[in-house]
């Protein structure tokens, strides 16, 4: 045990170290390698314009007009991957991800064959046919490249919800162009941001005179922690898509420098006959043969494969210990997967034990670290099996929180589930078990002075769920609470009982008028009943709750939330105040961040002692907003936001928060201002860590 827990922390001084180093040091100050920069724009005699140019115009008019020309293209794709390390030190296999390429080989090949289903140039289905790598299969290094394999150029943004594409109508605002070296049928055009920021792109592009259609295209850019260069070529037949790429991408953390060569080959399917999960012999598949660089690569591998140990009881015991020993060491730092099953219908991922992005800080909780598990098990095309177990620590309350929710999907169609939930919640106050205490011993000064405010709370749900309609759905639950004071001695001197039991049915009904693109109204019913497996607690509660998140066509979003709840009927002793709408949360998600929709800086203890509430939240998101007006700050940002936070309770009138939050590559820091009864009550803050984020 003291050997384990020695290495836990030394991988956390470790990851702390190289975190902190990075922040003093700054990312940004180190400038990212830029791989085989395009022309130097500046040599160019043609004035850039603010896109007033008709074939800029019609660049960004043509895939409108060719819109739903992809709309389920079916087409086969060859990747092949070069990874070549030129520096590396010991916080390499800190790196989620690139633990499977920290050993002594500098080179590493994966190459697959494969077939996509596009939608809108975004891939909506692949299979891969064969696979051949020198890195173990199931394992994906710097998964965030990955995203780069098909760039959607003439969307707002190029890779899923990063980098604002020039070729964007909506993005015109952020660049300037030059046209150059027209011809009767094409032209060139350089494009560059107006402002430097990680979120933008510049290069060039060829491009059709008449049609606005993209011929080739060239651009560098920074994504995450790489800089990268993209060539490439479009198709002809389906002209959103490409036919070739080449990816240039370059990586330097803490010493530790990668650069990557990506080749994608899009072209005519194949007529596949066997069962899409069976793999074939990639020797077969591959387009052109591999050079001579490339095949030493898998030489040096094999070789490496076929050293023996001079005894088969040394090989297995090697075998045995190399195995167990990276499977712990990647587990630290690397999300595990595993699939299970002859169809592999079966997988359960787990969240790496050390990742900096699930450290938070927040001024009402502290310091909190969170971690995930969670499986799905496939029955057939319309049923399946989920759970999810989501786990965390409070350092400054010493509290660990949990819940797990497991469904049972019995028509996916319609959203039709039986699930069941078992956690402990958020520990709750309840100030009447005090004012009773008191009332029953008047004059005992000792009940005053305690502290009997904060209880836990370990609950059980049972729920089902199913759409009625396209627009309206309903979920029937009963939730069993089983409620005890954290300070049970104090309790148990003054004779009182030191377990609450609540058991509460309800019902939940949602509206959706507009379906996916329009609000989302719920409406619940809650009644306790006493007397069902011990319950002592009797109460009624109605809740409203009402929420929306548009999207413009700026690449901006307005999150809104409001509602309310209150108590019609309560046991006149002893009850708990317990919304579902209007609670300390500690497990959020479901909103564009995780901070949207909630309060930053209430008191926990406001949450179970309004006899009725009234709420609203509102944020606003954009990639820019005032980070353009100062230059070095404006290079540090993805995404800004502000949030308008309101409350009203039958004690405050009203509680209001103002606050504003930006991201970038390494961080998440938001500040908030509060008021209660219009009076200025608390300045505070919350930061997470982005670092590494999307490689888990």
């Amino acid at each position: 045990m003291r050997v384990y827990n020695l290495i836990i922390f030394k991988a956390w001084k470790l990851l702390l170290a190289a975190f902190f180093s990075l922040i003093s040091l700054t990312a940004y100050a180190e400038a990212p390698i830029v791989v085989d920069t395009i022309l130097a724009c500046d040599t160019v005699k043609a004035k850039f314009t603010d896109s007033k140019s008709d074939i800029v115009r019609k660049i960004m008019a043509f895939s409108s007009s060719v819109n739903g020309g992809t709309q389920e293209q079916k087409s086969d794709v060859y990747v092949k991957w070069l990874i070549h390390t030129e520096n590396r030190n010991s916080i390499m296999r800190l790196i989620p991800t690139l633990y499977v390429i920290s050993k002594e080989n500098p080179d590493y090949i994966k190459e697959y064959y494969g077939t996509v289903w596009f939608n809108d140039v975004t891939a909506k289905k692949e299979v891969r046919r064969a696979v051949k790598s020198t890195i173990p299969i199931k394992d994906e290094a710097m998964p965030p490249v990955i995203e780069m394999y098909t760039p959607d150029i003439y969307s707002k943004t190029i890779f899923k919800s990063n980098v604002l594409s020039p070729f964007n109508m909506t993005n015109k605002k952020y660049y300037r162009y030059k046209i150059t070296e027209k011809t009767d049928s094409t032209a060139r055009v350089i494009f560059k941001p107006k402002v430097t920021n990680a979120q933008f792109v510049k290069g060039e592009a060829v491009t059709d005179r008449n049609t606005g259609r993209i011929l080739r295209a060239n651009f560098v850019g920074e994504y995450d922690l790489f800089s990268f260069n993209i060539r490439m070529t479009m198709n002809d037949s389906i002209p959103l898509l490409p036919v070739n790429s080449q990816i240039l991408v370059n990586f330097s953390f803490m010493g530790n420098r990668l650069n990557a060569k990506i080749s994608c080959l899009f072209f005519k399917p194949n007529d596949f006959q066997q069962e899409p999960n069976v793999e074939y012999s990639l020797d077969d598949l591959r387009p052109s043969p591999l050079s001579d660089e490339e095949k030493a690569i898998y030489a040096r591998y094999d070789s490496l494969q076929n050293v023996k140990p001079a005894r088969m009881k040394d090989k297995i015991e090697n075998k045995i210990y190399k195995k167990a020993w990276n499977t712990a060491q990647q587990a630290l730092v690397n999300s595990f997967t595993t699939d299970l099953g002859a169809k592999d219908n079966l997988s359960v991922q787990f969240s790496p034990l050390l990742n900096p992005s699930y450290l938070n800080y927040s001024h009402s909780k502290g310091l909190s670290y969170r971690f995930d598990i969670r499986g799905k098990y496939l029955i057939d095309d319309n049923s399946d099996f989920h759970f999810l177990v989501r786990m965390g620590y409070m350092f400054s309350k010493k509290q660990f929180f949990f819940d797990a929710p497991f469904s049972y999907a019995f028509d996916v169609a319609r959203h039709g589930t039986i699930g069941f939930t078992v956690g402990n919640g958020n520990r709750i106050t309840n100030s009447s078990v005090r004012e009773m205490l008191i009332k029953i011993n008047p004059d005992s000064v000792r009940f005053k002075n305690m502290d009997l405010k904060y209880y836990t709370d370990n609950y059980y749900k049972l729920n089902a769920t199913y759409d009625i309609t396209d627009w309206v759905s309903a979920e029937v639950c009963a939730t069993y609470h089983r409620r005890s004071p954290v300070d049970k001695k104090e309790f148990e001197e003054a004779g009182q009982p030191t377990v609450y039991k609540t058991f509460a049915p309800s019902l939940e009904l949602t509206f959706k008028p507009f379906k996916e693109k329009g609000p989302v109204l719920t409406l619940d019913y809650e009644r306790g009943i006493k007397g069902v497996m011990k319950s002592g607690i009797e109460y009624e509660k109605f809740e409203g709750d009402m929420s929306w998140i548009k999207n413009f066509s700026n690449v901006s979003s307005l999150s809104m939330r409001v509602g309310g709840g209150l108590y019609t009927d309560k046991s006149q002793d002893i009850y708990f105040l317990d919304y579902s709408n209007f609670r300390e949360n500690n497990l959020p998600g479901g909103w564009n961040d995780d901070w949207s929709g909630e309060f930053q800086l209430l008191n926990p203890a406001w949450y179970n002692v309004s006899k009725y509430y009234y709420r609203s939240n509102l944020t606003y998101e954009q990639p820019m907003m005032i980070s353009y007006m100062i230059p070095f700050f404006s290079k540090m940002i993805e995404k800004e936001r502000f949030y308008v936070n309101f409350l009203l309770t039958d004690r405050i009138h009203p509680y209001t928060e103002y606050g504003y939050a930006f991201t970038n590559r390494l961080f998440s820091l938001g500040i908030y201002l509060s008021t209660k009864n219009w009076k200025y009550q608390a300045l505070g803050f919350r930061f997470s860590v982005e670092l590494f984020g999307r490689w888990k």
